[in-house]
């Protein structure tokens, strides 16, 4: 005895909830089938990492220092040219620093150079070719006063 046109209300509302139980069963199937980086494998060890270039940061402002790190163009890329100076603007003394060069985009163009003092200049230098111009990340560490000081800065070449 149904009309034409009337809706049958069990089969409406297992349907409903038939598309309901298949499109939670879709999504849990690709939860548990897709990788994901959630899950953190070392966090205690990357967090203490973090923190010890923080604490190198730190220790760089506390010295007072500060550092002046210039891109001269050359024929063969460019030269490194370092000036690290104390709050009073007197050129401090650094035997050797590392210098890292991160390319945001791509971590197998990263580029480390060494950059080493001459002994009639106050400056550290050092040759480095960059395969891209634009924005790079430099990680400067270099040891005074018996501590791991560390700047980081942002240059656009």
């Amino acid at each position: 005895m149904s009309q034409r046109g009337a809706i049958n209300w069990p089969i409406a509302i297992f349907s409903f909830f038939g598309i309901i139980f298949a499109a939670n069963a879709v999504l849990v199937y690709l939860a548990v089938n897709n990788p994901h980086q959630l899950a953190d494998e070392q966090p205690y060890q990357r967090g203490l990492a973090h923190q010890q270039v923080i604490d190198q940061e730190r220790a760089m402002r506390d010295a007072g220092l500060s550092a002046a790190l210039d891109f001269l163009p050359q024929a063969t890329g460019r030269r490194v040219v370092l000036r690290i100076v104390d709050s009073e603007g007197q050129a401090v003394q650094v035997e050797s620093a590392r210098l890292k060069m991160q390319w945001p985009a791509d971590k197998q163009l990263d580029e480390a150079v060494e950059l080493n003092s001459s002994p009639d200049s106050d400056e550290l230098t050092a040759s480095m070719k960059l395969p891209h111009k634009g924005l790079w990340l430099a990680a400067l560490s270099f040891n005074y006063d018996g501590r791991q000081l560390l700047v980081r800065k942002r240059v656009f070449l």
